[in-house]
């Protein structure tokens, strides 16, 4: 089976592609690329911009694979459950490009946290008085969670 994923982008020869990854923009497919494509895709999935750094977080810490948006489009795609009809059968994705900016490492590895429940952001407001930031991290402390 081959299969394309297309970021955000409606199956058409005329889809806007728009990737917050530093990866390829694209605003027109090409008639003549299309045309081959669409006879040989069995099937056309979307991933969002959260899947994606969901499977460059996983690239990153699973298998130490630096990967940009597009690059990691396909793992999005196989981690997201959107490609019907793979179960219990071997499945393999292409993996590519390492071209993604410095800066949005640390912005994807933070969406990718977030999106998988294991950072979170709070603000309070808590009394300044001696010994209430020290009362705030007890509890925490006692929740077995980090600062």
């Amino acid at each position: 089976m081959i299969g394309f994923i297309y970021y955000k982008a409606e199956v058409s020869p005329h889809f806007i592609y728009i990737c917050p990854f530093n990866c390829k923009q694209v605003r027109r497919v090409g008639k003549i690329t299309y045309e081959i494509c669409k006879d040989f895709v069995d099937e056309w999935v979307t991933v969002s911009d959260e899947e994606i750094c969901r499977a460059i977080l996983f690239l990153l810490e699973g298998e130490k694979t630096v990967a940009e948006g597009a690059g990691a489009a396909g793992v999005a795609a196989l981690q997201s459950g959107k490609i019907s009809d793979i179960r219990g059968k071997k499945v393999g994705t292409i993996v590519c490009g390492g071209n993604i900016d410095v800066n949005a490492i640390a912005q994807v590895i933070e969406c990718g946290l977030v999106d998988s429940g294991r950072r979170i952001r709070l603000s309070m407001d808590i009394p300044d008085r001696p010994g209430a930031l020290s009362n705030l991290m007890g509890t925490i402390s006692n929740h077995q969670a980090n600062v």
